[in-house]
């Protein structure tokens, strides 16, 4: 359970754990700031009024930590910057409603804002998304139209096959054709065992004007029904 919770405060953003989290650590931090420059200051008094070498201890030592938390707050403002440059580049921004663009596509998709990007999840996807406590993970992958023989249904049945062959006991459901934005689609719900976990996935496949898109989203059984709602959120905020 505390571990839980820990986990919880320190991946989702809209958790209780986490809320409390940061106010705690507010409070913490403004006592360290407000703390070291006192002491600093204090410590040079008494050993210019004094002349006690003591304080020059505890002058050395303030100092010495006045010096640390200047350089990491340098360190925190140039990761802040890094960062932000990195999502802007990408076409993500924090915060709700958050949009993000697919590379080398014209597809954009609106995120929650307790998502990130998640390395690895596929080698062939454009972009990767989720979150990894909320078992909630979403992918894109492109390909250019002209390189497929075959239409919307062909791409969708091909790709859909292919994943349902390598889960072990497969379960179905029938496809739905849908408009998503005014761009043709196909969505599949279907699940299986990989390694003895069972996974839950929504695939859909989206008609653009060059490409063919694959949106898999995918999480636990015990999860689904929040997971599935979340994902199709962001599968019908497609748009070229």
């Amino acid at each position: 359970m505390i571990t839980d919770l820990l986990q919880l405060a320190a991946t989702d953003p809209n958790s209780a754990a986490y809320k409390t989290g940061q106010v705690i650590g507010a409070i913490i931090g403004f006592i360290f700031v407000l703390g070291l420059p006192i002491i600093f200051i204090f410590s040079l008094v008494k050993l210019i009024s004094t002349k006690n070498k003591a304080w020059l201890i505890g002058l050395i030592l303030s100092g010495v930590a006045v010096i640390a938390l200047i350089g990491l707050v340098g360190v925190g403002v140039y990761t802040g910057y890094k960062n932000s440059a990195s999502k802007a580049r990408s076409g993500f921004s924090s915060g709700a409603g958050s949009i993000v663009n697919v590379p080398d596509s014209k597809l954009s998709l609106n995120l929650p804002s307790h998502w990130s990007d998640i390395k690895d999840l596929n080698d062939a996807a454009s972009l990767s998304m989720g979150n990894l406590f909320r078992e909630e993970y979403l992918i894109v992958i492109a390909e250019a139209k002209a390189d497929f023989d075959g239409n919307l249904t062909d791409y969708s049945e091909l790709t859909v096959g292919s994943m349902i062959d390598s889960l072990d006991n497969p379960t179905t459901q029938e496809p739905l054709t849908l408009p998503i934005n005014g761009l043709p689609s196909i969505q599949r719900e279907f699940s299986g065992s990989v390694d003895r976990t069972k996974i839950a996935y929504l695939h859909t496949c989206i008609e653009g004007s060059e490409h063919y898109y694959q949106i898999i989203g995918w999480t636990i059984p015990s999860r689904k029904a929040t997971a599935f709602k979340i994902i199709q959120d962001v599968i019908n905020s497609s748009k070229e």
